[in-house]
């Protein structure tokens, strides 16, 4: 299912034991599943997660773009119904900052960052195949192979979170803006700059995974449905 917001609240000085660490997640859980009912309904699911140290707040909410949460298909325009996934994920963001500040007794966390995860995508997919067309008009081909090449990668690693009638309908709706059909997508240029970067990664998560090993930070975790 796709991810339709993540807020990552941060607090650099905030001592807890493991016992505060529960009821805090416990606190974060009821107020999480309270601004989802409020702007997402039923049918949604939250995953909450708080990590102790430099505290670490985290908040995702997952759902169908289409299912009992439907923002896309119901609006007459697919650029609109993206629009207020988006406008959804920096709400409900904003909602759960200032709730974790009233349970926290904070005035302020020392970092926040409100993610509009799979609809944001969405919507830059949009809105470079929408500045592609007018590319095409004045740039080289190769300019415009290549810019179609990165919009299709970002496209397919949107649909890694999406159910496959969900994919159906996006790549529908995408191809109604612009991007080609799949039997007319160039074929793919390697990427070295990517492959670089995934090694990269790999090597940086398994020095993390081994660092946490020894640290054992404290942890919360909760999955549940709205």
């Amino acid at each position: 299912m796709a991810r339709l917001a993540q807020t990552s609240i941060r607090f650099r000085d905030f001592e807890i034991d493991a016992g505060r660490l529960n009821e805090l997640g416990s606190q974060i859980d009821d107020v999480a599943a309270q601004a989802a009912r409020e702007i997402y309904g039923e049918g949604v699911e939250v995953d909450v997660v708080l990590e102790a140290g430099s505290l670490l707040i985290r908040v995702t909410v997952i759902g169908l773009l289409l299912g009992t949460y439907d923002a896309i298909s119901k609006y007459p325009d697919f650029k609109e119904g993206v629009s207020a996934l988006v406008e959804d994920a920096r709400h409900y963001g904003s909602a759960i900052y200032n709730e974790v500040l009233k349970i926290t007794g904070e005035r302020k966390a020392n970092s926040v960052a409100k993610r509009e995860m799979t609809p944001g995508k969405i919507a830059d997919v949009i809105q470079r195949l929408e500045r592609l067309q007018e590319l095409e008009k004045q740039a080289p081909r190769q300019v415009v192979q290549e810019e179609l090449h990165r919009i299709v990668r970002e496209v397919r690693a949107i649909e890694r979170d999406l159910q496959p009638q969900e994919r159906q309908f996006v790549e529908r709706e995408l191809q109604l803006k612009g991007l080609p059909p799949p039997d007319q997508l160039p074929k793919p240029i390697p990427d070295h700059k990517e492959t670089r970067l995934a090694i990269l990664r790999e090597r940086e998560d398994r020095i993390g995974r081994a660092a946490g090993e020894k640290r054992k930070r404290l942890r919360y975790h909760n999955h549940f449905a709205v």
